[in-house]
């Protein structure tokens, strides 16, 4: 059995949770307070139930108040479960109201048809698994550090193994045997504890019977009263026995009346299972008749069952995956036709401006350079310099006139003075020196500006020489500009840098649209091929379902919907045939439980319809019998047969036995007066008290063999029970051996458990045996865990493979013991499915490396 799917709707703090488990190992990985512990709680919750009530004496409270939704609404989910033989089955749990539905594979409700309680609704699971609630806990389902059993899941265990064991049915108990046993000891013999039961009649008896021996001498004494109580008794007597024969006839009537009221029922039961076998007879032929279409239908999609679902649903996203492919290709030509399209506008708008095409790629920066320098150029024509010039010549010329002047005044002057002193005038000669350093200075001074007038003049030259050489450059640059204009069509720099600028664009828009357009072609080349091979994939399977004749036709969506139709029409028809034949057998088992309990009811031989109708006529017959044999006794009595219903035989005889004690009573004291009457010496009444005495004596040895031997039966059956015990201990602990051998690597090979659970092995440091307490944690918690795969072995040797649902047992363990019991549990998972919950991640990385790809890791957020 594995659980396959886990929907939460609410529960603790989880809410609209949807899992899918797979049939290995399975880890549920989450932090602390993630849910892990509810999560399982509610698996347990699905199958038995949550029990409510008050809180432990711990302040714990019960699992019905503890995982009351934190935040949802609703409090329940479902859980869908496959058990070995394939059946599927879905819960459907609501914990608010208690109430629990059953579905099976195919959505019907069959929660009616398991025995209901109020507390746990359809008793399911104790069906389906094949162990109590009890059993579950104590095997396969294991807390948080709660390896080990404990000691009422010991006793439950117990019990459980003998029972199978002994009788093959866990729920016949060899416990109730015990008591039963016990009970007839109590009724038949009595123990130290009863005063009314046979045996503590008779000694009461053998004490009454010797007071009378002490007694005898005081009776003979009264005499004369004795003869009145005499007669008294002997009235009392003649009344009782009246009494007695009344009763004797009542009981006799209601002895025929219980075996009559007895019949009756039987015949109803007989009538109710007769009615069922024929109703089960109809519904057989009906299946039959069902089986025989669906295996016609199934012949006309025959090629179809090669297939699987997943087949055709595979086929059905294979044609999705290939319409997409092609619309994805029409979608890349019709772009690429657009991106050739856009490039041809393109081209046509670069065809315009080619001329820079021809151009250097900075020809932006020359024509530029090339206008500032046009400009530079008219300012240095332009700029006045020439003027400057000229005006500076014409003050120089101006400034040599005037110191020539100047000087031929000074060298006059001197040429006078000079002569005065010749005649003998000495200031003479002092003017004369005067008016000639006057003219040196104004002759240096006209040297000067002699100088600096030819300077200028040759400045001018040079400047006329420059403005030529400008003229001349701008008239070739403006030449050179202009050209450059005309050939792209511009009328200035502005629109020269702008048209540059268009072409710069469009040059990078057709550089990325022949990229784009290579890519498209690139994406058109292997979207191609990819639905080339999905074609080819598809139309096979088309072809071998025979809806195309070849490989190489078209295929269309009727074809894909055609193929879908026969594989689920075929599966369909396949679990139609199943279930037919499934139905048929079961009709067949049914109308066979039928009959025996028929022969259970009856307590004949009973093993066809024709039997069971010879059965019940019989049983018609005798009923009329005895109501004829009723009526006429109770006509002779003058009693109402009431219908047959009369008070229990049980009633009269207790009537008649009490009729009986008291008569004997009588009797024993009529005998007693007779006895004091003839003579108060007499010995007849002592010898009389001694036959009676020796009387009890004998029926007191019989109650006591009566004793010896039910306790005998019980002490055999306490045997019995040990020596099962002893059968099944040597395969559990061969189970747990086997099982701590693979998880501690061989360190430990011999674990074996007491007649009470107790685990033991033999410490391989000293070779002696030892208690699994005395060990470390991690070891005792891998102890514990062997010896609940043992007995889940045992516990579900005859039903259902349980999955096993573990809360972080791994807690305890170092890398070492957790690799080794994660290897142990994924060869376990190869049997059986596990589900494992753990907060540690590299719990998580150890089982994929020990697991590889057979494990399904759930993680919780």
């Amino acid at each position: 059995m594995r659980i396959e799917n886990l929907e939460v709707k609410g529960f603790g703090r989880l809410a609209d949770l949807n899992l899918e488990l797979g049939k290995g190992l399975n880890i549920i990985f989450g932090k602390n307070e993630s849910g892990k512990t509810s999560l399982q709680w509610f698996i347990k919750g699905m199958f038995f139930g949550l029990k409510g009530g008050r809180s432990s004496k711990d302040g714990m409270l019960p699992p019905l108040k503890r995982y009351k939704p934190w935040s949802a609404r609703d409090f329940g989910g479902s859980l869908l479960y496959r058990l070995d033989n394939g059946e599927l089955f879905r819960i459907e749990r609501n914990f608010h109201t208690n109430t629990a539905r059953v579905f099976d594979a195919y959505f019907n409700d069959i929660t009616d048809s398991f025995e209901q309680s109020r507390e746990k609704g359809a008793h399911f699971a104790e069906k389906h698994l094949g162990v109590s609630e009890l059993c579950f806990d104590k095997t396969v389902f294991v807390r948080q550090m709660e390896s080990r059993i404990g000691d009422d899941g010991v006793g439950e265990l117990v019990n459980r193994l003998i029972n199978v064991g002994q009788t093959g049915f866990e729920d016949m108990s060899l416990n109730r045997a015990k008591e039963a046993l016990k009970e007839a000891l109590k009724i038949h013999v009595g123990t130290g504890k009863t005063t009314t039961r046979p045996l503590d009649k008779v000694n009461a008896r053998l004490e009454e019977l010797e007071a009378l021996k002490q007694d005898i001498a005081k009776k003979r004494e009264s005499l004369f009263q004795v003869e009145a109580e005499l007669k008294g008794l002997q009235e009392k007597k003649a009344m009782l026995e009246a009494r007695r024969e009344e009763l004797s006839m009542r009981k006799e009537a209601a002895k025929i009346s219980e075996v009559l009221i007895k019949n009756r029922k039987i015949k109803e039961e007989l009538d109710g299972i007769l009615e069922s076998i024929e109703a089960d007879e109809a519904a057989l032929r009906c299946a039959e008749a069902k089986l025989d279409e669906a295996e016609k239908d199934r012949e006309q999609f025959i090629s179809f069952c090669a297939f699987s679902i997943d087949d055709s649903d595979r086929v059905s996203l294979e044609y999705v995956k290939l319409s997409s492919l092609m619309e994805d290709g029409r979608r890349i030509e019709r772009e690429a036709a657009e991106k050739r399209n856009h490039l041809y506008n393109i081209e046509l708008q670069l065809e315009k401006l080619k001329a820079f095409n021809y151009m250097d790629e900075k020809v932006e920066r020359d024509a530029v350079e090339l206008s500032r320098d046009i400009e530079n150029l008219k300012k240095e024509i332009n700029s006045g310099r020439q003027d400057v010039v000229e005006e500076k010549i014409s003050t120089m010329q101006r400034k040599r006139r005037r110191y020539a002047y100047m000087t031929a005044a000074a060298a006059a002057v001197t040429v006078i003075m000079a002569v005065a002193g010749v005649m003998g005038s000495y200031a003479g000669y002092a003017a004369a020196a005067a008016a000639f350093v006057s003219a040196l200075i104004f002759s240096v001074k006209r040297y000067k500006v002699a100088a600096m007038l030819n300077a200028a003049q040759k400045e001018k030259r040079l400047l006329i020489s420059d403005i030529k050489a400008f003229k001349d450059q701008l008239i070739k640059k403006q030449m050179v500009l202009e050209e450059m204009y005309k050939s792209v069509g511009a009328d200035g720099l502005e629109e020269f840098l702008v048209l540059k600028e268009k072409y710069n664009s469009l040059v990078r828009q057709v550089e990325a649209i022949n990229s784009d357009i290579e890519r498209l072609e690139r994406d058109l080349e292997n979207n191609e091929a990819k639905a080339k091979a999905l074609k080819g994939t598809i139309a096979a399977a088309l072809h071998k379902a025979g809806i195309i004749d070849n490989a190489e036709a078209e295929i269309s969506e009727d074809m894909i919907k055609s193929f879908k139709h026969g594989v689920r029409s075929c599966r369909e028809l396949d679990m139609n045939i199943a279930y037919a034949k499934q139905r048929i057998s079961d009709l067949k088992e049914s109308v066979q439980k039928y009959c025996k309990n028929a022969a259970s009811i009856s307590g004949m031989t009973c093993s066809s319809k024709k039997e069971l109708e010879e059965i019940a006529e019989s049983i018609r017959e005798k009923i009329a019998f005895l109501e004829e044999q009723l009526k006429g006794i109770c006509k002779a009595k003058e009693m109402s047969e009431a219908n047959g219903i009369l008070p229990a035989e049980e009633i009269y005889e207790a009537e008649i036995e009490e009729v009986d004690e008291e008569i004997k009573e009588a009797l024993l004291k009529i005998r007693e007066r007779e006895t004091l009457l003839k003579s108060a010496g007499d010995d007849d009444e002592l010898q009389r008290i001694i036959e009676e005495a020796d009387a009890l004596y004998e029926k007191k040895s019989e109650l006591e063999d009566i004793n010896t031997s039910l306790n005998t039966a019980l002490e055999v059956l306490i045997e019995a029970g040990e020596e099962l015990q002893r059968d099944f201990m040597p395969y559990i602990n061969l189970k747990m051996s086997s099982a701590i051998d693979r998880i501690s690597q061989g360190r430990y090979r011999d674990l074996r458990a007491d007649s009470n659970l107790m685990l033991k092995v033999i410490a391989p440091e000293t070779g002696e045996i030892v208690a699994a307490p005395a060990l470390s944690g991690g070891t005792v918690d891998q102890m514990y865990l062997s010896l609940r795969v043992a007995m889940a072995d045992l516990i579900g040797s005859t039903g259902e493979k349980l999955p096993f649902i573990m809360d972080e047992i791994l807690a305890q363990y170092d890398d070492e013991r957790t690799r080794e019991t994660l290897e142990f549990l994924h060869q376990l998972s190869e049997e059986r499915q596990i589900i494992l919950f753990t907060c540690k991640g590299r719990e998580v990385d150890i089982a994929r490396e020990v697991c590889g790809k057979d494990i399904n890791v759930v993680r919780l957020i």
